[in-house]
């Protein structure tokens, strides 16, 4: 029910190579990635859809602490 993703999805002639020699895009720099969540807030889902939010928010927050 969730969908993540990085903002921007196609090449497109945006993309260039960062400093590790990793192809970047829009919403990935040197330092960080930009993610979005695609979703319903209102309507039948709305409670899991922000239970998943928050829980993505909360995995994430995880993640950045452990230096990955």
């Amino acid at each position: 029910m969730l969908a993540l993703t990085a903002c921007g999805g196609s090449d497109g002639g945006d993309s260039t190579t960062g400093a590790d020699g990793i192809k970047v895009g829009k919403g990935v720099g040197d330092s960080e990635i930009n993610l979005g969540i695609l979703t319903d807030y209102s309507g039948p889902i709305a409670q899991a859809a922000t239970s998943g939010s928050i829980g993505l928010e909360i995995k994430l927050d995880q993640v950045e602490a452990s230096g990955f």
